[in-house]
């Protein structure tokens, strides 16, 4: 099976890191039911389009890209091998073991390989300055402490300005005095998943956890504790009651 990613009108800011981050996941399911499988992830332009004639024809994707990644699939023997394009670009986000160069046929010279290991948690950073925007942090989270009114604030910014580190730096705070703090994160991958972020809150706010017996979950949610099922019940919910 082939994949791409970043193709023509489905391109997005982190295209490499998705093709990891599937390839992972795909290898954990497939363990989980007691199989292996080899992946290869290759990082480049390619030819993306029809190719045939109007009486017959087929999508492909046809380049050295393609090539790369189908030679590291077929020496992968279970794993998940990536080129140093694709090591460079996610290396931040994923742990990675570094691999002797190989040598493939079709390919005139060695090349690099990386083996992605786990996902990496992200870490937040030291906050210089933003002293604005800590004062009024402080300012309301000692208005819950205090009892005087709970509240809602939004933090927007573009992306790497800092806000993790800020969001960090109150929950240090909170948890100094005493607050029970709840964290979930959102993700552009599951934008299409009903009530993604809000998910690991319940499980939490409800004393369930993903290794509890599915009939708790039968209880609580009404529904199979599947997190698809669960969606789309709350995704109905809230169809009917927009009604």
């Amino acid at each position: 099976m082939a994949c791409g990613w970043g193709l023509a009108l489905h391109a997005h800011g982190d295209d490499e890191m998705r093709a990891v981050r599937a390839a992972l996941e795909i290898r954990g399911a497939f363990r989980e039911i007691g199989l292996s499988a080899s992946c290869g992830i290759a990082t480049g332009d390619v030819f993306t389009g029809l190719r045939g004639n109007s009486s017959r024809c087929e999508y492909a994707m046809i380049g050295d890209t393609v090539n790369r990644a189908a030679r590291l699939m077929q020496i992968a023997e279970g794993q998940i091998l990536c080129d140093a394009t694709s090591f460079e670009r996610t290396s931040d986000r994923v742990d990675f073991e570094t691999l002797p160069p190989v040598r493939v046929k079709g390919l005139d010279r060695s090349f690099a390989v990386f083996r992605p290991t786990a996902l990496l948690e992200s870490g937040p950073s030291g906050i210089v300055g933003r002293v604005d925007e800590r004062r009024v942090l402080r300012v309301r989270l000692e208005a819950l402490v205090s009892g005087r009114r709970p509240g809602v604030v939004i933090l927007e910014g573009e992306a790497g300005i800092g806000k993790s580190s800020l969001v960090a730096d109150l929950i240090d705070a909170a948890v100094a005095q005493g607050v029970r703090t709840l964290l979930a994160s959102s993700d552009e991958i599951e934008r299409s998943t009903p009530y993604h972020v809000w998910r690991p809150l319940f499980d939490i706010l409800l004393g369930l956890r993903r290794t509890d017996d599915e009939r708790e979950a039968d209880h609580v949610y009404g529904v199979s504790c599947s997190p698809t099922r669960v969606s789309c019940r709350l995704a109905r919910s809230s169809i009917r009651s927009s009604r």
